[in-house]
């Protein structure tokens, strides 16, 4: 049986990490672009957005098994429906959260802020166009007239706001892959190596505690395969944090 896969559970692009990484080939440029100062307080809020938003991924994750022939029931559609509203409010807050680290004073930070804002504002989009299409095939089911090329137009829209998703899911993983490469310190070794996080010991550990909410296994580990984009947004700052090569600065 078809489904319409709500949740984007499509696998990394090998492209982001790599995208990342460049943020540091220039030394002086990374130097200059994220200057020590204010890291704990934003990768700290960085993840509480991300908590924001945990809710949502399991709801995409319970609806991607939805089907066509659910959709002929409209409780269904009804469930869908708030679903989608409870996840444009988490968006709102989430993108509240760090709207206000939109600064000069940090280029990284202001890089992250904007690609995590214009994803929000990309996905409370395209849940109000969902919205919409769920509440015009609700009032069709309701009214006991299916329309047969509404309905195949349905699917299609549907089908069209999934591919759009995805690339927002994109942005975001490459928000989290740089809010990452944020808690790393301007500062280097003797030989010109980035081998400090900008932060401290106790303010590591208050991080790793903070990525406890993010208990199950699919969020352990490093930045992988498999995962989904929201996932991998959270295991790549994890990784970060628990690479034992990073000292902290004091």
């Amino acid at each position: 049986m078809k489904k319409i896969f709500f949740l984007i559970v499509f696998t990394f692009l090998s492209i982001l990490p790599a995208v990342a990484s460049a943020e540091i080939d220039n030394p002086s440029e990374f130097k200059l672009h994220n200057p020590d100062g204010n890291k704990y307080e934003f990768v700290k809020n960085y993840l509480n957005s991300l908590n924001q938003l945990k809710d949502n991924a399991k709801r995409r994750q319970s609806a991607a098994a939805v089907s066509y022939d659910d959709f002929k029931d409209p409780r269904v559609v009804k469930t869908a429906i708030e679903n989608l509203i409870l996840d444009n409010t988490s968006l709102r807050v989430a993108r509240n959260y760090i709207l206000k680290y939109r600064v000069p004073e940090n280029g990284l930070i202001l890089k992250v802020v904007d690609l995590f804002t214009k994803s929000c504002d990309e996905q409370i989009a395209q849940n109000t166009q969902e919205r919409e299409l769920l509440e015009k095939y609700q009032g069709i089911l309701l009214g006991d007239r299916m329309d047969e090329k509404f309905q195949g137009q349905f699917f299609e829209k549907m089908e069209a706001l999934v591919l759009q998703r995805k690339e927002s899911h994109k942005k975001m993983l490459e928000a989290s892959v740089l809010a990452g490469k944020v808690l790393i310190s301007a500062q280097t070794d003797k030989k010109g190596n980035f081998v400090y996080l900008g932060i401290t010991k106790n303010e590591r550990e208050k991080l790793l505690l903070k990525l406890d909410t993010f208990y199950e296994r699919v969020y352990q580990g490093e930045l992988r395969e498999g995962q989904t984009f929201f996932q991998g947004s959270v295991a790549t700052i994890r990784e970060i944090l628990e690479d034992k090569n990073l000292k902290t600065i004091k």
